[in-house]
């Protein structure tokens, strides 16, 4: 389910975009870019109006449900879902809500801010690497115990940027996350 969802993820963020029809409603428009040059009229409209419709938000939970289990049953997937019911539900609540998906899927079209984020990514990972360089002395615990911390601040100052650059998009299916842990 990792692998579908950030493949749909993906797909989506490259080629997701707001517009306006002639009533002055928003709508989603996919941007010109490497991805959707190469996909022909009918399944542009098809995925536009997919976004415009969310069809996902008018499916019963239930049907989400069952039909994520039924996809990945004896996957490895599968096997978390198994072990952890919650993260399923997650999921379904995830891919339920109106307005989730699609502000995870917007992060991509925020050029902007994927700049800033890509520097903060970059910058984190050549500070670690020049800091991972010092020699530490002491034992091979203490050494391993140096390793892993700044692997773990690593990440910790990933996510942590990345929420705070992505806040809007990334709000919505925090609050799903928070319901249910």
């Amino acid at each position: 389910m990792k692998f579908l969802f950030a493949l749909v993820l993906l797909f989506f963020n490259l080629c997701y975009a707001q517009g306006v029809d002639q009533r002055g409603e928003t709508i989603q428009k996919l941007n010109e870019n490497f991805l959707t040059n190469h996909l022909n009229e009918e399944v542009r409209e098809k995925i536009e109006k997919m976004m415009h419709e969310n069809p996902l938000a008018k499916l019963e939970k239930e049907e989400i449900y069952s039909f994520l289990k039924y996809r990945f049953d004896g996957s490895p997937i599968g096997k978390i879902f198994q072990e952890n019911p919650k993260f399923l539900d997650v999921m379904v609540e995830i891919i339920h809500d109106k307005k989730a998906l699609p502000a995870l899927v917007s992060i991509v079209n925020q050029s902007g801010k994927m700049k800033v984020y890509l520097t903060i990514v970059l910058s984190t990972f050549c500070l670690f690497f020049f800091i991972g360089l010092i020699h530490v002395e002491g034992g091979i615990l203490k050494r391993i115990l140096f390793k892993l911390s700044l692997s773990f601040g690593g990440l910790f100052i990933n996510i942590a940027s990345c929420y705070y650059v992505f806040y809007d998009q990334l709000s919505p299916t925090v609050e799903i996350i928070k319901k249910f842990y």
